[in-house]
């Protein structure tokens, strides 16, 4: 049975594979289905899993909420045991990672709780979204993650656009993105509940980037940011090498 309530909110009981193609993007399917392999287990400990509902909701559209319901062999008897499965997936159009930087030339990361991993880590600033609108997202991901906000002076470049290497089919769009220029919260303090940070880093540009060269944040965004960008002190504006599209902002005269 499946259920639409609008938008991003979706209920499907008792979901066949068709029906997970059927509602849901290619790559969220592909992972709800991953999760649910009837052939999971080894042949002297088997087991099979039925689905008996997912769901996604719109407080929170890029997670999907799968029930499951287990079946161990064990002999001649077969234990039952229910369960969920709590999945993020990324199902939007455009996903973005980005470099802020302040007015006075320092790098923000985010101290950043992953659940995935089970430990904080120092990250940029990131986001996504169900339209075409990286420019946007960016915005509003850095307001609510690092408590930044953009100047009248502020540009905003795109170093590149495109599907990940080696992602599944229907993957969104990567945007690496820079923007400069930023004002800080007030104490350069900023704890955002939702998204599981505590706080920001503020980190002189040099400092930041010989650091991010030898490979030293967690984020592995911040070498290939490294590799392109520089800071000019005398303009005080990031510089680029290479490629890049001005999303907001005055080119250089």
């Amino acid at each position: 049975m499946y259920q639409d309530l609008g938008d991003s909110t979706k209920l499907l009981l008792d979901p066949t594979e068709t029906d997970l193609h059927s509602h849901f993007e290619p790559h969220v399917a592909a992972r709800i289905l991953s999760h649910l392999d009837p052939e999971t287990g080894d042949a002297a400990n088997p087991f099979e899993v039925q689905c008996v509902s997912v769901a996604s909701v719109l407080w929170m559209p890029w997670s999907i909420h799968v029930v499951y319901r287990t079946k161990r062999r064990v002999g001649n008897t077969a234990e039952v045991k229910d369960g969920l499965q709590f999945l993020v997936t990324r199902h939007f159009r455009e996903v973005m990672r980005a470099l802020v930087v302040t007015a006075d030339g320092r790098v923000v990361m985010q101290r950043e709780h992953r659940r995935t991993l089970g430990r904080w880590m120092d990250m940029h600033c990131a986001g996504g979204t169900r339209r075409t609108d990286p420019l946007g997202t960016l915005i509003s991901e850095m307001i609510s993650e690092t408590g930044c906000r953009p100047s009248a002076e502020t540009n905003v470049w795109r170093l590149r656009r495109s599907a990940p290497d080696d992602g599944p089919a229907g993957e969104p769009l990567l945007n690496y993105l820079a923007i400069d220029r930023v004002t800080p919260p007030e104490g350069g303090k900023h704890i955002c509940v939702e998204d599981n940070i505590k706080g920001i880093l503020l980190i002189p540009f040099d400092e930041w980037r010989e650091r991010a060269l030898d490979g030293e944040y967690d984020d592995p965004y911040s070498e290939n940011f490294a590799a392109r960008c520089t800071y000019d002190q005398a303009e005080q504006r990031i510089a680029i090498r290479g490629r890049q599209e001005l999303l907001r902002g005055k080119d250089k005269e």
